[in-house]
């Protein structure tokens, strides 16, 4: 794509056969011709773009069309590379060098492309037991038990085996002209892996298949010298810990992703490395996260002074009052939002939880940024697109360069907000909690926590009187205001200061020898010190 055309709000983009494992978009002269392209070119997942790179317009909706271009991309790799038909001795979408794959694994390496990384990393998932079966349905696919009701991008299994488990398994890439006939995706003996697909022919000794859910797959969004990166040409590449993006100049971008299966939860972060000799493209406009989730079409807006009444099912976005060291911080606070309507929030306004709700169906964000972060929510009639990411980011990565940007956690859930929030506490204790697990004990550290302007003098002198109370506390929790260059002399001037991003050094005015006399004297006493 030029570095102008993408300016032209008038441009549309087609997402055309991938070349050489590059991800190519073509443009159109109008809205019409872009859509008969993607049509005609369904079984590629070809789909449309705006000139900002959005997608507005999937034959077969995105889901579909995105993992029907994947499971182009894969059989062209297997084609190109020359395949041989086995049991690979690692699962292909994690390292694919034994160049070995068969119908399952390949239908796991489109999977994983997409982001459902939770797949065994030696051999794969495996159809002809229960396995693969068994993790559609972990995963909340939809079952299909009907030849007639299959649509692109099902995943179909096949020849039933004396115990009852499928054989074989394909992914169906929609109907042909020829009456009885269907395009497929299918990696099943080695001439199929060395063909162009899909190919097209009858579905024998259907069993049933499954779809995947129309959910909000790991994504991001950015400008990279001032062109959308969904329309860049770049390459994507699997990895043991998710997906590698190659952009044209050669810097890479991992987004890695970790699933959740039991929870229903997915949590991805997006790590930058230059390896160039120069300095990368600028990045603006950056979203961390930028999904799409669905949702059914709202009533037609009545009185928006009487929303709680008279729209009860409403999508709405419920938010965390926080922060505001209150008892009620977590308090939800909901907003409506109809469609064409957009929610803009920013750090210190809420706390980085939301849940996105409509009747029994929403979806869980967190945002894991310490820093300034900014959401929005965009509601059309059947979606909501959710972004988050660094408040105003505007910087280019110098050689030799690596760093992390922010995390995003997502839940869906479509039986009941109540239900789903159980799990999440439950998602929130079991797998990220430290307390009570290994040398963590059960109950966390009583602290007694200041403000980190006070100064060491001072602090010392509180302590004295703690201690001579003899109150419980284990730790000295220090908090914001410890760090360079602070300068004020009250609280009232440093609570106006606090918000200044200041370095890693303690601030020599409050605490001349670095906090040291303090760390002496809680020793001394069996206490210890930590800082925000």
């Amino acid at each position: 794509m030029s570095e102008t055309a993408h300016k032209n709000s008038e441009c549309y983009y087609v997402r055309a056969l991938p070349e050489t494992g590059y991800e190519c978009w073509k443009e159109m002269r109008s809205l019409e011709e872009a859509k008969k392209y993607a049509i005609q070119n369904s079984v590629y997942g070809s789909c449309v773009a705006d000139a900002e790179g959005n997608i507005i317009f999937a034959p077969h909706g995105r889901a579909a069309a995105d993992l029907l271009y994947e499971a182009k991309c894969v059989c062209d790799y297997t084609r190109d590379q020359q395949f041989t038909y086995g049991h690979a001795p690692m699962n292909p979408a994690v390292n694919h060098d034994a160049k070995i794959a068969s119908c399952d694994r390949l239908i796991g390496w489109m999977l994983y492309r997409l982001g459902f990384t939770d797949q065994p990393h030696v051999y794969g998932l495996c159809v002809s037991g229960p396995q693969f079966t068994n993790w559609c349905i972990e995963h909340h696919f939809t079952k299909i038990e009907r030849i007639d009701d299959l649509r692109p991008a099902d995943i179909v299994f096949t020849r039933e085996s004396p115990n009852g488990n499928p054989l074989h398994i394909f992914l169906h890439a929609g109907k042909s002209d020829t009456e009885g006939l269907f395009y497929r995706y299918d990696g099943g003996k080695i001439e199929r892996l060395r063909s162009t697909q899909p190919s097209c022919e009858a579905i024998n000794d259907f069993m049933y298949a499954y779809r995947i859910p129309a959910s909000a797959a790991p994504g991001l969004s950015f400008k990279y010298g001032g062109a959308p990166f969904s329309l860049l040409r770049k390459k994507k590449e699997t990895t043991p810990e998710g997906i590698r993006y190659i952009l044209p100049d050669g810097v890479q971008l991992d987004c890695k992703i970790e699933k959740f299966a039991k929870y229903g939860v997915t949590r991805w972060v997006n790590h930058w490395y230059n390896p160039g000799n120069g300095n990368s493209a600028q990045i603006t406009e950056l979203c961390d996260c930028d999904i799409i989730t669905y949702f059914e079409p709202d009533p037609p807006v009545t009185r928006r002074n009487r929303q709680l009444t008279w729209e009860p099912e409403t999508l709405q976005v419920f938010e965390a009052k926080a922060p505001h060291a209150s008892d009620d911080d977590f308090n939800p606070v909901p907003t409506r939002i109809w469609a064409g309507d957009t929610r803009n929030i920013t750090a210190g306004e809420r706390a980085p939880f939301f849940d996105i709700n409509r009747k029994e169906k929403g979806i869980i964000v967190a945002v894991g940024w310490t820093g300034v972060w900014n959401a929005s929510f965009q509601r059309t009639e059947q979606e909501c697109r959710i972004k988050t990411g660094i408040k105003n980011a505007d910087f280019f990565i110098k050689p030799g360069e690596k760093f992390r940007t922010s995390s995003v956690t997502i839940l869906e859930y479509n039986n009941g907000q109540i239900k789903g929030h159980n799990v999440w506490r439950r998602y929130i204790k079991e797998v990220l909690s430290p307390i009570g697990k290994g040398a963590r004990p059960a109950e966390c550290p009583f602290s007694a926590i200041f403000w980190g302007g006070v100064t060491s003098e001072s602090l010392i002198d509180r302590w004295k009187g703690i201690i001579k109370a003899e109150l419980p506390f284990d730790y000295c929790w220090i908090d914001a205001g410890w760090y360079e260059p602070l300068t004020a002399e009250t609280a009232d001037g440093q609570r106006l200061e606090w918000l200044t991003v200041g370095m890693w050094k303690v601030n020599q005015k409050y605490h001349p020898d670095g906090y040291q006399e303090v760390i002496e004297f809680l020793a001394q006493n069996n206490k210890k010190m930590l800082v925000w």
